[in-house]
């Protein structure tokens, strides 16, 4: 089912396009294509938002640490079950150094976080690969996320969350309690929305900096209640912003590209798609974008427990 709604989203994109004899764009070979479905946990949810709007929340590296942080004793307790322990390592630098870099595929953001040991640095990687796929950072053994971004029109979109596992099944459950993106055909809408402020609450029980429950919901609510197409001809991007500054810069150029008749990221056939967002410490002195080997030798010489 996964590859065939994947392929429905390139057939509309190809015929959106300019020129209706133009050869239509390779069937990317993504890694959440392959793998068995009952290995996978994908969840779709409509977005009253430009899809650009919500996909740039992707590439922001410093959101986390305000949108997405708990205020309860166990700050990671819901991450760990939704199989990431790694997201609150995050937490103790909010202003990240952040990097990009242009990829075959489309672009690499890496954050940078100081640690208690200066010699060492909490590095997180994202993976973007046009047209509008994103692999979320994941750190040593975890569940990968990756997500699509369809439009619907300029207005909405849907976002495909495609959850997955090679080392061990998932807790759909767990994941659904900690992302709150669980929704149903055939609109594929949440309870939660503009109207009722995405049921945002400030009592003192609420266990979270935003008052909304669940990460994919957070998401939602900044992305929805700006509007959907917020007018940022008055913007004034920082730092922060740094991916997203450089996301809008290369989409405009590959516009062009595009008018001129150039080569366009991820379609070039020799491309294996092996991507993967990291997360994880390294020596501080080293380039960032090593950070994927290091957690990659972690993972080889610490092995995950196979269950008796």
């Amino acid at each position: 089912m996964l590859r065939q709604a994947f392929l429905a989203c390139i057939v509309i994109l190809a015929a959106r396009g300019v020129d209706a004899r133009a050869e239509a764009p390779p069937m990317p070979m993504l890694e959440a294509l392959f793998v068995p479905e009952q290995d996978l946990t994908v969840t779709i949810l409509q977005r009253e938002a430009n899809w650009l709007q919500g996909l740039e929340g992707d590439i922001d590296p410093a959101h986390p640490n305000y949108l997405h942080k708990d205020l309860v004793t166990a700050d990671d307790e819901s991450w760990r079950g939704a199989g990431w322990q790694s997201i609150n390592h995050l937490m103790s630098d909010g202003t990240p150094k952040i990097h990009v870099e242009e990829t075959p595929y489309l672009m690499r953001v890496g954050a940078v976080r100081k640690t208690a040991d200066p010699k060492i640095s909490y590095v997180r990687v994202f993976e973007s690969c046009a047209p509008f796929y994103s692999y979320v950072a994941i750190g040593p053994h975890e569940s990968r996320l990756f997500k699509a971004w369809q439009p619907i029109d300029d207005f909405s979109c849907y976002t495909f969350y495609i959850h997955f596992d090679a080392e061990r099944r998932l807790d759909p459950e767990a994941i659904y309690r900690n992302w709150g993106h669980r929704t149903a055909p055939p609109d594929y809408k949440t309870v939660y929305n503009n109207a009722n402020m995405h049921l945002q609450s400030r009592s003192p029980t609420r266990q979270n900096v935003s008052g909304i429950n669940g990460a994919a919901i957070q998401d939602l609510a900044m992305q929805e209640s700006m509007g959907p197409i917020y007018d940022r001809r008055q913007e004034h991007l920082g730092f922060s912003d740094r991916a997203v500054i450089f996301y809008r810069r290369l989409m405009l150029r590959l516009i062009k590209d595009n008018e001129e008749g150039k080569p366009l990221p991820a379609q070039d056939p020799a491309l294996d798609f092996q991507q993967r967002g990291a997360s994880f410490t390294m020596p501080a002195d080293r380039p960032w974008q090593e950070v994927l080997k290091w957690q990659q030798e972690y993972e080889r010489s610490h092995p995950v427990a196979v269950p008796a």
